[in-house]
Order: C-alpha cells, then sequence, then structure tokens
C-alpha cells in the first residue's frame, strides 16, 4: 500500500468515527445505507485502486526487467543471433543448437582455436648434460634397440609408426597462418613422441618444424629432446636429414646444447652453449656469442623461444579442440563452377546447422568442430535441380574432409540412358575383361553416399553383367549386391547425353578377418593411374621386416603376400590391392601416382586431380573407407591414407607434384 492510499483510508476512518459519534441513532432517509457501511464501501474501493497500482507497478518492474534481460542479453549471445541472421538459420536448441553455436562462431572468424607458439611461459631446467639421440632414432625407426635397463634414462619408445597419427589444425595467433599438428601419441606412456608442426606460410611455403620428446618410466614429466626445423615447398612425412638446409636445437634437461644451422650449400655450423661442452665430434664449430637468428635473436632468446614452442605445442597437441574443414566443388553439366549456389549444413539429414554459398570457382568449405558428426549438404540453385550429399562423416583428428564434386542440371523432365557394367574387382574373364557379376542386383538412390534413403530403381544385371536404366540428369549413389560378394557403393553421375552414361563397377568377394581390399577407380583421363602400397613391420625379427615392403605394378606381391591384381593402363580401372594381414605388428600407407604424366615429367599435371579418382577400402566389416581425390590440386601424387598399430584407417590426403618431393616421396617409402 503507497503512502497517498494510507492518508486517504485515515481520513475515511476520521470522518467515520465523527459520524459516529454525533449521530449515533440518526433516523436514515428510505433507501440509504448506515454511514458504516458506507465507509466500509470506500474504504474497499481505496483497497483495490491500491491493488491495482500495485500490480501495475509490478508489472511495470517486471516489463523493465524483461527489457533490462533482453537489453542485457550476453554480447554472446546477440552476436550470435547476428550471425545466425547472416547465415538465413534459425537458432536451434539442446545439443543440435550446441553443435549449430560453435559452427556459427568457426564459420564467422570468432571462437576460431588458436594457437600462440610462443607465449612466454616458465621452464624448469634440470643439470646440463650431453644431448642423446634415442628420442629422435627410436621415434623414426633408425634405432631398434631401447637403453639398458641400468642405464640413467629408460626409455618406453615405438616407431612413430607405431603410434596412434592424431591430426589437429589451428589458427596461428602470431602469423594469422593455418598450422597443422600431426601428432605420433603413445597410449603406453601417455604421451606424444614426436609432434610435426607445418605451418601454412603467406608465400604458399611450409615451415615444418619437428618435435621429439623423452621421458623416464618413472618421474619427471616429458621434456624436449631435438627440434629440427626447415621451410619446403611440400610436405612429406619424414624426418629433417644431416643434409637437408635448415636449424636443429639439441637439448637435455631443458637446456640448449647445440644450435646447428645447414645452409642452402648444406654447409653445416655447429653454435656451442657456453655452459657445458658437447662430447660430440663436431665440425665447423662456434661459440654461442656468435650465433644471430634470421631476426636478430642471440643464443639465450632462441633458447627460451624454442622452449616456449616445444610446451605450447606440446599442450595444443594433447588438451585443445582444434578445426575441420567440409571442402570441395560445384559444377553444371559442362564442368564449370556454379557461381552462389546455396548451400544447407544439415546434421546428419534433418536440422539446418549453417547456410552459404559457393565461390567464382563454384567452391565451398565450411568450418566444424573437431569432433565426430555425420552431416549432409543439400545443393540448391535456382532453375537447377537440387541435390544432397549424405553421410559425411568427420572425426576427431581428421582436419580436412574432401568431398565429390557435386553436379547442377538444368530442371527437366527428360531421363537420360544409363548403361552400366558390373564386375569382379579381383578375377578376370579373358585378358581385357574382369568376370561378370551375373545377376547382381544393383539398388540406385538419389544424391552422393546415400546408402540407406529411398530407393528410385532396382534392376538385376544380365549373363554379362550388364544394366540399363533411364534416370534424370542428376547425381545417384548405386549399391551393388551378389551372394558371396562385399556389399559395394559407387557415386555416380547422370548427364544429359546417355553417351557420357557408361560406368563399371567392381566388387570383390566376401573377405576373412584380417583381409583388407583397396579398389582404385577413375575416369577416362589421365590413362593410367597406379596404386603403391608400403608396409613396415615392427617387430624387426628378420631380415624382410627389416625392410619396407612394397607393391606396385614392377612387384605385384610382397613378402607378406600383399598383391596387386591388375596394372590398369587404359583408363577406369579398377586396380585392387589386397592387404593379406591387417595386424598390430604392421603399419601400412597406400598412395596413387599418376604415371601418364609422372612419365612425360609433367609434374604440375592437374588431371589427376579432375580424374573422379575414388578409393575405396573393405574389411569383413564391409565399406569401412572411401576417398575422393581432392580437386583443383597440381600434382602427381595422392597420398591417400596410413594403417597403423591400432588398425584404424587415418587419413592423409597430401599431394605432390614437385621433382624433389615425388621422388623422395617414392624413396623415402621404399
Amino acid at each position: 500500500m503507497n503512502k497517498e492510499s494510507l492518508i486517504k483510508i485515515i481520513a475515511i476512518l476520521l470522518v467515520g468515527a465523527a459520524i459516529g459519534g454525533g449521530i449515533a441513532y440518526a433516523v436514515m432517509p428510505k433507501g440509504e445505507k448506515p454511514k458504516e457501511e458506507a465507509v466500509s464501501k470506500v474504504m474497499s474501493s481505496v483497497l483495490k485502486e491500491d491493488t491495482k497500482i500495485a500490480e501495475d507497478t509490478k508489472s511495470e518492474s517486471l516489463s523493465t526487467v524483461e527489457k533490462e534481460k533482453e537489453e542485457t542479453k550476453t554480447k554472446a549471445e546477440l552476436e550470435l543471433d547476428k550471425y545466425a541472421t547472416n547465415a538465413n538459420v534459425s537458432l536451434l536448441s539442446g545439443e543440435a543448437g550446441g553443435l549449430q553455436k560453435k559452427i556459427l562462431l568457426l564459420n564467422q572468424g570468432k571462437k576460431v582455436p588458436k594457437l600462440d607458439v610462443y607465449k612466454k611461459i616458465k621452464v624448469k631446467k634440470g643439470k646440463h648434460d650431453w644431448w642423446r639421440d634415442e628420442p629422435f632414432l627410436l621415434s623414426e625407426g633408425l634405432k631398434a634397440e631401447i637403453l639398458p635397463k641400468d642405464a640413467e634414462d629408460e626409455y618406453v619408445y615405438k616407431n612413430k609408426n607405431d603410434c596412434e597419427l592424431r591430426r589437429k589444425q589451428f589458427i596461428s595467433s602470431e602469423s594469422g597462418n593455418i598450422i597443422e599438428l600431426e601428432v605420433y601419441y603413445n597410449p603406453e606412456t601417455d604421451m606424444a613422441n614426436k609432434i610435426t608442426s607445418i605451418e601454412y606460410l603467406k608465400n604458399g611455403k611450409l615451415e615444418i618444424t619437428e618435435y621429439y620428446y623423452y621421458k623416464k618410466k618413472k618421474g619427471w614429466d616429458k621434456k624436449i629432446s631435438f627440434i629440427g626445423r626447415r621451410t619446403v615447398d611440400e610436405y612429406i612425412n619424414s624426418f629433417i636429414t644431416p643434409n637437408n638446409p635448415g636449424t636443429r636445437y639439441y637439448f637435455r634437461n631443458n637446456n640448449l646444447n647445440t644450435i646447428r644451422v645447414v645452409d642452402n650449400r648444406r654447409v653445416q655450423t655447429n653454435y656451442m652453449s657456453s655452459k657445458y661442452a658437447d662430447k660430440r665430434k663436431l665440425s665447423n664449430k662456434r661459440s654461442e656469442g656468435a650465433y644471430r637468428s634470421k631476426e636478430g635473436r642471440n643464443y639465450r632468446k632462441e633458447e627460451a623461444r624454442m622452449l616456449n614452442a616445444a610446451y605450447n605445442i606440446y599442450k595444443a597437441a594433447m588438451k585443445n579442440e582444434g578445426f575441420s574443414t567440409i571442402e570441395g566443388f560445384v559444377y553444371d553439366e559442362n564442368k564449370k563452377g556454379v557461381v552462389n549456389a546455396d548451400l544447407e549444413l544439415l546434421l546428419y539429414d534433418s536440422d539446418i546447422l549453417y547456410r552459404t554459398k559457393t565461390d567464382n570457382d563454384g567452391r565451398y568449405r565450411v568450418y566444424l568442430p573437431e569432433e565426430e558428426n555425420n552431416y549432409s549438404l543439400k545443393i540448391v540453385k535456382e532453375g537447377m535441380r537440387e541435390v544432397k550429399l549424405t553421410n559425411i562423416v568427420t572425426f576427431a583428428n581428421v582436419p580436412n574432409i574432401y568431398q565429390d564434386a557435386a553436379y547442377l542440371f538444368v530442371n527437366t523432365d527428360v531421363k537420360s540412358d544409363v548403361n552400366m557394367k558390373l564386375g569382379d574387382a579381383v578375377d578376370k574373364r579373358d585378358e581385357y575383361n574382369m568376370l561378370p557379376l551375373d545377376g547382381a542386383k544393383i539398388i540406385i538412390r538419389e544424391g552422393f553416399n546415400n546408402t540407406s534413403g529411398d530407393i528410385i530403381a532396382s534392376i538385376d544385371a544380365d549373363y554379362d553383367g550388364n544394366v540399363r536404366v533411364s534416370l534424370l540428369p542428376g547425381i545417384y549413389t548405386a549399391e551393388i549386391n551378389k551372394a558371396g560378394y562385399e556389399v559395394m557403393y559407387y557415386n555416380f553421375i547422370v548427364k544429359t547425353s546417355s553417351a557420357e552414361n557408361t560406368y563399371s563397377f567392381f566388387a570383390p568377394k566376401t573377405l576373412r578377418d584380417g583381409e583388407v581390399k583397396v579398389v582404385l577407380t577413375w575416369g577416362s583421363t589421365p590413362s593410367d593411374l597406379d596404386s603403391h602400397l608400403f608396409t613396415e613391420s615392427y617387430t624387426r625379427n628378420s631380415s624382410v621386416e627389416n625392410e619396407v615392403q612394397h607393391v606396385w605394378y614392377a612387384q605385384r606381391e610382397d613378402a607378406y603376400y600383399s598383391n596387386l591384381d591388375v596394372d590398369d593402363t587404359d583408363s577406369y580401372g579398377p586396380e585392387t590391392v589386397t592387404i593379406m594381414d591387417l595386424n598390430a605388428n604392421k603399419y601400412f600407407k597406400y598412395g596413387v601416382v599418376d604415371f601418364t604424366n609422372f612419365a612425360s615429367d609433367n609434374y604440375g599435371s592437374y588431371d589427376m586431380s579432375y580424374s573422379n579418382a575414388t578409393v575405396k577400402v573393405y574389411s569383413k566389416d564391409g565399406l569401412v573407407g572411401s576417398f575422393h581425390v581432392p580437386e583443383g590440386k597440381k600434382g602427381i601424387i595422392w597420398e591417400v591414407f596410413e594403417i597403423r598399430g591400432d588398425k584404424k584407417i587415418v587419413p592423409t590426403q597430401r599431394y605432390y607434384s614437385g621433382y624433389n618431393e615425388v621422388n623422395n616421396w617414392l624413396s623415402k617409402n621404399k
């Protein structure tokens, strides 16, 4: 009750008291109520008015609170509203909403995972001691024996190829460049033996920095042992060698013992710590006082800078979440990039998370959090048939997911004929033809990677494995089923001209436990793509296992009985490589070489990139990996995937074009 109402009531009570005291029993005119009742009525009216005022005040107060709440809607929420408006999407709730928030912030350049490589940190130093090469040699498989148990340090190391490979991607806080980390994680010690940092410089080159860490079985945490840094045109997964131009840093107990610089003439200079004399016999020795980095840092400043880098990189690799991307192209029937096509990113095939458009080349790229999810992409352009790419699966530790190029066709009701031939992926009927899959059933669905959607056609192959069907121009998924064979899935394009719609699809026989088949197919150009499989064993029990085994057209079977079925030199494929014994003691690497352009020294060719080359990996569990060649890349080597001790397929998706890089790739893997 407010003060004004209280005064009114007191005044009424006083008036009532005066009336009651002066004329207690006055005779009232007919129809009039006693004065006490009148007073009560007035009081009630005042109380009602007071209640209304209070409610109005409360309402105004609530309205103000709501308004303030709206006004004080956190900056982050207001920004998110703005980003959602920019992306033309409605904000979702629950887990989908949380994922959408991450995607919106990433694609607006906010909350992008950054890495401050040289952030100053406190590093505890131990006693000076001479540098030891075990962490480097053991990680690279150059030394098979570990130190004896009575040695000062007991290393628990694995060859890096026997470690789990984790890949992360960040933005450099200092330069704004993308930094990709390759982390060789040893689960036995719960630490990274080696981390390779790949920074994409603005001049198109790559700065490669390799960090090697060591620890005791008991006692202190990991420490940095060796850092090697070099600048290259293309990165090959190897290691810095004595002749590679670049800089090496040799640490022991967090003390920098030596800086070795190798110039472009391959002349090395060793700058030695004044606090500890290195026992190694090194050529061209200089004092630490003679050292200056290109940026003018002296020896001690360089030591502090590289220690910061070693431990900031380690923390980011082991604890921080990076980002991933889905990227690809959208073309019209003439393979011209479709500009400003609308893309919708969906979680599975339902909630719309984000919208964007293709650029002037028809390219798209969507930034995503580094976590496992299943997405779809719907692509729309006015006047053209919309298409969808489904089952786009992202994983933690896999930075980039490349998609098959999508095609948009002008709306039409006119169907085109498609001719397909279904064959065995390994066995041949004669010199020129694979064994046909007679009676195999082919199931067709719209869109790419569509393994469970609506079926628009189901046809049985004839005696020669032939299938003929009429479909509207667009993109489709074919599923091939035949008893005794693996179920196969292929993406294919139906063009307006029926003459361009001829395909061959292949299936391997059902696989046994431990058997893996890798099937390579491609288009008409280039005519000759070659499969290469490299295998290394960790057990080192025989002379055979001390060598890297190589399966390719010149050696169709290796010591582990892995084999190449056929060297296809006249386009399309298939080339099928069989791994006979997938086990935890072996490391496998698979790549594809464009032999057509390799033979003519045309290392900068784009042919393979636009060949629609696809690699599919099958085990007894069915399709376990599918890879499409990255489009718009020059080069003649496509490094596709690795399989490590944990038997997981790890996409690498690297591309090589330089003469040295191509020949190094072939030689390093032999």
